[in-house]
């Protein structure tokens, strides 16, 4: 029964890994356009909001 468990689990590792990275770069490409209009709402300038710091 362990067999099983440790094959499925050795099976897993190598997709599991892909789609974090692929979410990662989904999530940070879709917030990357809204720096500049962030900062254009709230009168910041771009270096304060790119990094996640006020005026």
């Amino acid at each position: 029964m362990s067999t099983t468990r440790e094959h499925s689990e050795a099976r897993l590792l190598g997709p599991s890994p892909m789609f974090i990275a692929l979410v990662v770069a989904a999530v940070a490409s879709l917030g990357a356009p809204l720096i500049t209009s962030v900062a254009t709402t709230f009168h910041a300038s771009l270096d304060g909001a790119d990094d996640g710091r006020g005026p």
